[in-house]
């Protein structure tokens, strides 16, 4: 339940003969529309723990921006390559250990985020603000592994950090003219109802 729905969602938008650029600002408005959903659920079920999410908003909110800007400036003769190159270096990573980013290194009750936590989150900003596909596994590692939350927790952490992200994100990338309104708009119907279905399903066997 880590995500990585923009593996597929970049590469079908490039497909649709969107440039890498465009493509990528596009795939946001369906993690946009998945966020809304998904959080509203998870805020229903009060899973959400909204604690974590306000300490590592803020670093990763700014990481996000300079990120998403990042790829506003480069060319997609560039953005082409590295767009593919990150997919299969993620690829690689998640057929040799699928795993590794949702089991926790010891078990130890959640710890409030220090430092390490704020530049980590930081950083995995500055990916997710340039390059939404595969964000979500160092964000569960970073929740998981040195925060010490639960899988199912972390995933509804995950979601709304993504979430409050990309409203920044989002303005950036409209405001560099780069995305595609038509597109995007069928790619959140279809992010929308699956976000829903997937944090219904995640707490539906959970105790009350």
């Amino acid at each position: 339940r880590a995500g990585g729905g923009s593996f597929l969602g970049l590469p079908i938008l490039i497909g649709l003969g969107l440039t890498p650029g465009v493509a990528n600002a596009t795939s946001r408005v369906g993690v946009l529309a998945h966020g809304i959903g998904a959080t509203t659920m998870f805020v229903r079920s009060r899973s959400l723990h909204a604690g974590v999410v306000a300490r590592l908003a803020p670093a990763m909110c700014i990481g996000a921006v300079f990120g998403a800007w990042l790829a506003t400036q480069l060319d997609d003769a560039l953005l082409r390559p590295l767009f593919g190159g990150i997919l299969v270096l993620w690829a690689v990573a998640l057929i040799v250990r699928p795993g590794r980013f949702l089991a926790p290194a010891e078990a130890h009750a959640p710890t409030s985020p220090g430092p390490l936590a704020h530049v980590l989150a930081l950083v995995i900003g500055v990916y997710g603000g340039f390059l939404q596909a595969g964000v979500g596994f160092p964000l569960m590692a970073l929740l998981v592994w040195l925060l010490g939350h639960d899988t199912l927790r972390a995933n509804a952490a995950k979601v709304a950090l993504v979430f409050v992200y990309t409203v920044l994100v989002m303005a950036v990338f409209a405001a560099a003219g780069q995305v595609a309104w038509r597109e995007g708009a069928i790619l959140a119907v279809g992010m929308v109802l699956g976000g829903g279905l997937g944090a219904r399903y995640t707490w539906s066997d959970q105790p009350a």
